[in-house]
């Protein structure tokens, strides 16, 4: 599964309807630290996951 497909599922969870311009708001908005993580456990690790998810709460709420 890819980034892409993993925060498309996010949003969803979120009640968002995901599109590219938001998938891609979510994706450029994620830390180094994070990819780091999602290269060495993948994009479906549970941490993975919820830091992302954090991010795209934020974003759809319009949080700093």
């Amino acid at each position: 599964m890819t980034a892409e497909d993993v925060i498309n599922d996010v949003l969803v969870e979120l009640g968002k309807l995901p599109d590219h311009l938001l998938i891609a708001t979510v994706f450029d908005n994620k830390p180094a630290e994070l990819k780091a993580l999602a290269n060495e456990w993948g994009w479906m690790d549970t941490e993975v996951r919820e830091q992302l998810y954090a991010i795209a709460w934020r974003i759809v709420n319009a949080q700093p």
